[in-house]
Order: C-alpha cells, then sequence, then structure tokens
C-alpha cells in the first residue's frame, strides 16, 4: 500500500512538472509571437505616419496662400478639422481623388477612445501562411515648446507650424483565417502599439 502512493505521488509530481513545463513553454511562444506581431504594427504605423508626412499641404491654409500665417492655420475647433476617409481598400491613399479631402495633416484627425472602437481604417499585413489585418487610429494635434518638452495647444490657444501626429495600431484576428470577415477574434497583441512624431511648417 505504501509503495502505490509512493507511485503516485511520483506519477503526480511528474505530471506537474511536465505541465508547468509545457504551460512555460506556451507563455514563451505567445511572448514571441506578440514581440513579432509588435513589430507588424510598429511598421504599419511608421509607415502611416509618414504616409500622412507626405501630403501636398501641412495645412488647409497653405492651399490658398503661398506663406500663410499662423493666424491663417486651421484652428482645431474649426469643424474643417475632423476626418476624412483617407485609408481605402486597405491603405493610406497616395493622391486623393478629387477636392480637398486628404490633402492636408489635419484631414486625419479623429477623436477617438484610445479603445480602438472607431479605428479609420484596416491594413492588412501579408505574411507567410496568412494575412494579418491591422486596424488603425490617427489624432492630430498643434504642439508648442513648453520648457524643454512639446505640449498639445490648450483650447483657444493660437495653432502653431507643428503638429503631432499620433496613430494606434492594433492586429484585428479574423476566426475563419478569411480576409472578407475580419476583427472578430481575438487580438495578439494586449494592448495597441502607439507611435507619434511631430512635422513642422519650415516656408
Amino acid at each position: 500500500m505504501q509503495q502505490t502512493l509512493l507511485a503516485l505521488l511520483g506519477l503526480l509530481v511528474v505530471t506537474t512538472l511536465n505541465f508547468s513545463n509545457q504551460r512555460a513553454s506556451m507563455q514563451r511562444q505567445h511572448a514571441a509571437i506578440e514581440r513579432e506581431y509588435r513589430q507588424l504594427a510598429l511598421g504599419v504605423a511608421k509607415q502611416s505616419v509618414e504616409a500622412v508626412r507626405n501630403r501636398p499641404y501641412f495645412d488647409q491654409a497653405v492651399r490658398t496662400e503661398d506663406d500663410p500665417g499662423v493666424s491663417s492655420f486651421t484652428s482645431e475647433s474649426s469643424s474643417q478639422w475632423e476626418g476624412d476617409d483617407c485609408i481605402r481598400q486597405g491603405e493610406i491613399v497616395s493622391a486623393p481623388d478629387g477636392g480637398n479631402k486628404c490633402t492636408a495633416i489635419e484631414d486625419f484627425h479623429s477623436d477617438r477612445t484610445q479603445k480602438m472602437e472607431n479605428p479609420d481604417g484596416t491594413i492588412p499585413v501579408r505574411i507567410p501562411g496568412k494575412t494579418v489585418p491591422f486596424q488603425i487610429e490617427m489624432e492630430v494635434h498643434y504642439v508648442k515648446q513648453s520648457g524643454g518638452d512639446l505640449v498639445r495647444i490648450g483650447p483657444g490657444e493660437q495653432p502653431t507650424r507643428l503638429k503631432e501626429v499620433t496613430v494606434r495600431v492594433q492586429d484585428c484576428q479574423d476566426k475563419d483565417g478569411s480576409d472578407s470577415v475580419p476583427c472578430d477574434g481575438t487580438s495578439v497583441l494586449r494592448s495597441p502599439v502607439v507611435f507619434s512624431e511631430v512635422i513642422g511648417y519650415s516656408r
């Protein structure tokens, strides 16, 4: 009887150790996958900011004036300072199709909750064996120098020659593996990747 109990105890110890090792291995694998996804998301964020940087105009005022003063720049409280449909068919528009939409930096601004509830669009990234859709949210704000830091301007303050573009990127897995039904599964990234860059007007 005593030998049977010892054998059972030994089996229990071995099973527990094996389970712990398997769980640790799975956690390491998940962490490695998340690091890869984070790198992909950072790449999407940087490409998105670069696409915004390459807009024809720093501000809508530059469309009509050769060298507008700061006071002519579009106020953040203006109805013109709002997000247009600038992510279409899985990419940021490179050549706006008519009108003035998506030609100035502030055209990419959208008020967001930082929870990726209402993304501005989805950009697919193809990796071996599958396509990963990444949701994108963008914010644009004027910033000013305050001490040694750049901070957003307050309500009613005059625009500046600096605009900060913030991009949030979150993967959104699809349950059936198809591009036609995106964003209904569990994300690999536990939180969005956030990337910001300041773009200045130098003329």
